[in-house]
């Protein structure tokens, strides 16, 4: 659950992430994350393996849920567990590139 990530979003804007995310065996992971992103701009995650970059990355583009806590895009809501809001990935302009192949594994 380490692979290296890119992310990109829409040029100019303030990215908030307040989650929470629940594992078995007890490990919660709650990232507070407040970064602007400017035109041109890139934004590296990095940290132990198993601290949770992964899946804050995929929260981020919308390929994972969190089980609480809101992501905003500027004054887009993207994701608001309490008030039920979810926009769906293909809304969100983000991509992220796994190390690993995971759509063509053969590649």
């Amino acid at each position: 659950m380490d692979p290296a990530a890119a992310v990109t979003a829409d040029p100019g804007g303030l990215l908030t992430v307040r989650t929470g995310q629940r594992f078995a065996g007890g490990f919660n992971l709650s990232p507070s994350l407040e970064v602007e992103l400017l035109p041109g701009s890139m934004l590296v995650l990095f940290g132990p393996s198993g601290a949770g970059k992964t899946t804050i990355l995929r929260q981020i583009a919308g390929l994972e849920r969190p089980d609480e806590g809101t992501i905003r895009f500027g004054a887009d809501v993207w994701c608001d567990v309490a008030r039920q809001r979810w926009r769906p990935p293909q809304e969100r302009r983000v991509g992220v590139v796994f190390q690993e192949p995971t759509l063509f594994p053969h590649l």
